[in-house]
């Protein structure tokens, strides 16, 4: 509260009165920003200076004096990094903290990828533009959808318990991030996605049902979609889509987020078209939020392998590569890839199959030369190239992969770790390491 002072006419010989008047000023709004940053505060059409700027080493603070209570904009600039946030100005000080952000997720923003957000482990279902939507890594309890047995999403006890973690979970800071979602009535931070988000209007998972168990465990979980045919009964994931009574009591709990992050999208990244790094055969780049090696230059397309097998499949229940396991791993491994980065990858024909994500045979990598060893029998270093080692690249423990060829009638070829072939029997277990081209101006 602050007091002006003033004196009047004096009335009278030996008195005088004061005029002191308390004025209700608006409580202060502080703002800590990294040193250099451009500090706004408004209101409507209202722009405050800050009365005052302490300049620190890592740190400025911005104070400014509120002229009324209601909502204030703050908002920081540094160079192209901004960020914004409000304040209710009621009756007690303010400090607020403004901090620049590029992407608050750890690790590969890639659909199908495991990464860290808020402390949490997620997987990221889909990117649209600057959203990720993650969904928890695994079911986190269970319960019953609804113990009334309605089947809608608003008034459930699931929205209540989605609820309970945005409060009870979830840091202030991570909210920041968060988008607003409305699922079937509700509009909530943390939400359960809907069947028709994870049945086709996300990239991950696809429609295949091992990668559905794969986002949530090997239990079922519950969407936030009613059966259309049934008042009491709610569509479930346990691979494919099912339904169920409501109140059945051990359906699983898995929310999701949708992360704003605010960033140019860089050369390697998810999204983009371009490869990050040296393109030349051997050396390790980045593109579309995934490692890869270059295996093969030929002007200016490039044959990419994943770094690192991502898992292990049987090739299938036959030698017969299109319409095995091993090609529909491909497409859904395909239908990851951003767009951005799809319009630069070209369809390969690989045994009578047709993809922009395929499995490379045994004489495409024969014919990959080794720049480690270029005397060697080309495959012999691949794994070694730049001098990694092959912990770097299994997967369970396995070091082989398949390749697409056959070899013979019965069994398909693999490249096995101390650079030698090998061929087994298509019911085999052995690592999924895709490869795509590339062409780059």
């Amino acid at each position: 509260m602050g007091i002006v002072s003033g004196f009047g006419a004096n009335p009278g010989i030996g008195a005088v009165i004061d005029l002191r008047k308390k004025v209700e000023l608006c409580p202060s709004i502080i703002v800590n920003v990294p040193t250099g940053s451009t500090v706004s505060c408004t209101k409507g059409t209202i722009s405050l200076t800050a009365l005052s700027i302490d300049v620190g080493a890592e740190t400025d603070t911005h104070t400014f004096q509120p002229t009324e209570e209601g909502t204030w904009t703050l908002r920081a600039t540094l160079g192209e990094d901004e960020s914004e946030t409000e304040v209710l100005v009621e009756k007690t000080n303010y400090e607020e903290d403004l901090e620049y952000f590029t992407n608050p997720i750890e690790g590969n923003v890639v659909p199908g990828q495991v990464v860290t957000f808020d402390n949490k482990s997620w997987i990221v279902q889909h990117v649209d533009g600057n959203i990720a939507y993650l969904a928890s890594n695994g079911i986190l309890s269970t319960g019953a959808f609804n113990s009334n047995s309605r089947n809608a999403y608003l008034g459930s006890d699931l929205a209540a318990k989605a609820a309970d973690y945005q409060t009870n979970n979830m840091s202030a800071k991570a909210l920041k991030y968060c988008q607003d979602v409305t699922v079937n009535g509700v509009t909530s931070k943390v939400f359960i996605p809907s069947k028709a988000q994870y049945e086709s209007e996300w990239s991950w998972p696809s429609a295949s049902a091992d990668n559905r168990k794969q986002t949530g465990g090997n239990s079922w979980y519950w969407t936030s979609s009613p059966y259309p045919n049934d008042s009491s009964n709610v569509w479930f994931v346990d691979g494919n889509f099912n339904s169920i009574i409501a109140n059945y009591a051990d359906g699983g709990f898995r929310p999701a987020v949708a992360v704003k992050f605010r960033k140019e999208i860089g050369d390697g990244e998810y999204g983009s078209s371009k490869i990050a790094g040296t393109l030349e055969k051997g050396q390790f780049v980045k593109f579309d939020g995934q490692d890869w090696i270059v295996a093969n230059v030929s002007g200016s397309t490039y044959t990419l392998m994943l770094k690192k097998m991502t898992e292990t499949t049987a090739f299938g229940s036959s030698t017969t590569y299109s319409g095995s396991t091993i090609a529909s791993k491909c497409t859904t491994f395909q239908n990851a890839m951003s767009a951005n980065a799809l319009s630069v990858v070209n369809s390969k024909t690989v045994q009578s199959f047709t993809a922009k994500v395929w499995i490379a045979t045994k004489s495409d990598i024969e014919s990959w030369t080794d720049t480690a060893n270029p005397t060697s029998s080309a495959w012999s270093g691949i794994r070694k190239w730049s001098g990694t080692t092959e912990d770097d690249y299994a997967v369970s423990g396995i070091y082989t992969y398949w390749c697409s060829d056959l070899d013979g009638s019965s069994f398909v070829w693999e490249a096995e770790n101390q650079g030698n072939f090998g061929s087994s029997a298509p019911a085999a277990v052995f690592g999924f390491r895709p490869c795509i081209e590339v062409t780059q101006s």
